[in-house]
């Protein structure tokens, strides 16, 4: 739960750590006290999450729109290598094997495309 400002308690805190006026009111004392050193520091933190998150933002939306080309160029391998096994299958047993090259190569393109995407991705 990383919150972007003092609270208030803090605040109070700090207040009452800086003493008491007449009349009962709180001052602030003039010198930073130790919890107030604290709580700038976790402030500071807390600006450098802010921008990590910011940053992994950025990185997954770039991840998205390459994982969106990759993908396309996936779809295309798959459809070659879908009408090369279509052109197999209506040639018959005689031309299984001039056909299957082409498949087969196909296929390899496909299998190399998905190695290299799986690669990017882990």
């Amino acid at each position: 739960m990383a919150a972007k400002s003092k609270s208030a308690e803090t605040k109070a805190k700090r207040k009452v750590a800086g003493g008491k006026k007449k009349g009962g009111t709180k001052k602030a004392t003039a010198k930073p006290t130790i919890a107030g050193t604290l709580e700038d520091r976790l402030d500071q933190l807390t600006g450098e999450m802010d921008r990590l998150a910011a940053q992994a933002k950025k990185a997954i939306a770039a991840s998205e729109k390459e994982y969106g080309r990759i993908s396309n160029e996936l779809g295309t391998k798959r459809a070659a290598a879908q009408e090369e096994l279509d052109r197999l299958v209506n040639k018959g047993d005689t031309a299984l094997h001039d056909v299957s090259a082409g498949f087969e190569k196909a296929a390899k393109d496909l299998d190399q495309a998905i190695r290299k995407a799986f690669s990017r991705f882990s």
